[in-house]
């Protein structure tokens, strides 16, 4: 998980770079310009070689970006693997984790806050906080163990429901708790 984060991080770095040479290249162009139109046209020399110099950083940071893509590409389908391994174990022991590889893919938001959302909806906690990967360690850990806390692998007996609708008579239903899926049992104690 660190190394797409940490990739994302450095992306968004080279995002604001790039946007930074690119105003600072319209700023020399526009300067370019008014002392071109002026009354008497100065020497821009000194201007034209800060506008190549902007110029080769511009292409720097698109190289550097692209560069970026294609290991932010490579780190994805490696993340995606491995969630998608994870939702497969989790789901097999009766826990199925609702992050799978296709939490990496389809957003223009990051993956780390993603995984953050979607975490947040078994264990309370503050979206706007930074997490390290010690605390998305730890939160991923607590629910693939059955440790988070909510009672979301609790369900009722629908076979109970219907039979009290056939019968007539509101009785109350009792929830019946499956001891696999709610986590009070470990998987292991039953191979």
């Amino acid at each position: 998980f660190f190394f797409v984060f940490q990739h994302e991080n450095r992306k968004l770095e080279e995002e604001k770079e790039l946007e930074r040479f690119c105003t600072l290249l319209r700023n020399v162009q526009a300067a370019i310009l008014t002392k071109l139109k002026g009354e008497r046209p100065t020497e821009v020399d000194h201007m034209n070689t800060l506008l190549n110099y902007t110029y080769q950083q511009i292409l720097c940071c698109v190289d550097r970006l692209e560069q970026l893509n294609k290991t932010l590409r490579s780190a994805g389908l490696s993340l995606s693997a491995a969630l998608n391994l994870m939702h497969l174990i989790t789901s097999l022991k009766g826990i199925p984790l609702p992050l799978d590889g296709t939490i990496v893919n389809n957003s223009g938001q990051s993956v780390w806050e993603r995984i953050k959302w979607v975490m947040s909806t078994f264990k309370p906690i503050d979206l706007k906080t930074n997490l390290t990967s010690n605390d998305l360690r730890y939160l991923l850990h607590s629910v693939c163990e059955g440790s988070s806390g909510t009672m979301a692998h609790i369900h009722e007996d629908s076979r109970e429901e219907q039979e009290e609708e056939d019968d007539g008579e509101p009785q109350q239903s009792e929830s019946v708790v499956d001891p696999l899926i709610s986590g009070l049992l470990s998987f292991d104690e039953f191979t």
